[in-house]
């Protein structure tokens, strides 16, 4: 849709407008001059003067077609032949008494007035068929010059409108991986205490080497995106350390990994609030015997992570996503918001009781290598 500021670019409307006037003065002479006139150099000049006079007779067509632009079409194309009419009228006039003053020709010059007024006719409807194919030319070059530039505009938009969605969705997934760390690290740090109370330094000692590793890896690894399960285990191992000195011998840990799943990349730090609720709710309501089991397999594209504790489990669970929640706590319930962050829909959370005592806890993701 054109604007009420748009007009023909002065370059190309004079490029066209000279080019013009300049096959009309050549066509002329060539068709007329040449194969009808005596070839004297009076021909020659009134076929230059009179196109030089139509050069500029003509120009008010342009102010006018522009004026109009905007009005409706059958206003547009009446007023446009009644242009050619009247100016093509104006121009046979001219060159025809300019003829009769610089060459030998007489009065009788003008019974001939329909055949020039013919001609001129044309010359002038071909200016301004040509000016409206130019005109719609340029047009279309300004709007086509437009459309880059707002589509350029508008990808940048979105370009920066998802950086900023990112670089926000990064930060909810990073609050929501620390939010874990201060609960363990308060409990490890009350064990330390206690294990120094009863002047177990050693083992106070294990354990603060243990939680520093731990601390480095959770901290250093600070990027939001996944990592293969085989350094996510590398962690859970850490962890899985601190709490085995905090246990002693009434634990046993069992991690089964299938080869092909430790290649399978899972959001960072995302199996410790599974294994840090098992012990809470779980391992330590056990006096002996107690028993953590970690298994990952790959079943129809999809990477099955479980993780399976021995201790009371919960009293009439129910397996839905609501009872997942409500019993969690923070950690478990952080680890649904990141996956939902992630991967949409395409995740499953689940708690059942184990047949012979205990809980277990599953989640499955897309296996993405």
């Amino acid at each position: 849709m054109l604007n009420n500021t748009f007009k023909i670019d002065s370059t190309l409307f004079w490029m066209m407008h000279s080019l013009y006037w300049l096959a009309v003065a050549l066509t002329s002479y060539l068709t007329l001059n040449l194969w009808y006139g005596t070839g004297q150099f009076s021909d020659f000049a009134h076929t230059l003067v009179q196109s030089m006079i139509g050069f500029f007779i003509v120009l008010p067509l342009h102010q006018i077609y522009t004026s109009i632009w905007y009005r409706s079409q059958f206003f547009r194309l009446v007023s446009i032949i009644s242009m050619v009419v009247f100016f093509s009228a104006i121009w046979t006039f001219i060159r025809m008494q300019l003829f009769i003053s610089m060459t030998n020709a007489d009065s009788e010059l003008w019974y001939d007035l329909g055949g020039w007024y013919f001609s001129s006719f044309f010359v002038f409807l071909g200016w301004t068929i040509l000016y409206h194919f130019v005109f719609y030319y340029d047009l279309a070059k300004k709007e086509h010059k437009k459309n880059i530039a707002t589509s350029a505009q508008a990808k940048a938009e979105k370009l920066k409108r998802l950086e900023a969605e990112k670089q926000a969705s990064d930060a909810r997934l990073q609050m929501l991986r620390y939010q874990v760390t201060p609960h363990f690290l308060f409990n490890t740090l009350n064990s330390i205490s206690a294990l120094i109370t009863v002047k177990e330094a050693d083992n106070a000692k294990l354990m603060l080497d243990q939680l520093g590793s731990f601390l480095r890896y959770s901290l250093e690894d600070n990027t939001t995106d996944s990592i293969p399960l085989s350094r996510e285990l590398d962690g859970l191992k850490l962890y899985i350390g601190i709490e085995e000195i905090r246990f002693s011998d009434r634990l046993t840990v069992d991690i089964n990994v299938s080869d092909n799943a430790l290649d399978v990349r899972v959001p960072c730090m995302i199996l410790q609030p599974l294994v840090e609720n098992a012990f809470k709710y779980g391992i330590s309501q056990k006096e002996v015997d107690a028993k953590l089991e970690i298994n990952a397999v790959i079943v129809d594209d999809k990477l099955n992570i479980s993780v399976i504790d021995n201790g009371p489990g919960i009293p009439n669970l129910e397996n839905n996503l609501q009872t997942f929640r409500l019993f969690s706590g923070v950690g478990l319930r952080n680890i649904e918001n990141r996956l939902k962050n992630i991967y949409g829909n395409d995740y499953r959370v689940n708690l059942s009781n184990v047949i012979s005592g205990g809980l277990k806890v599953e989640i499955s993701l897309p296996a993405q290598f």
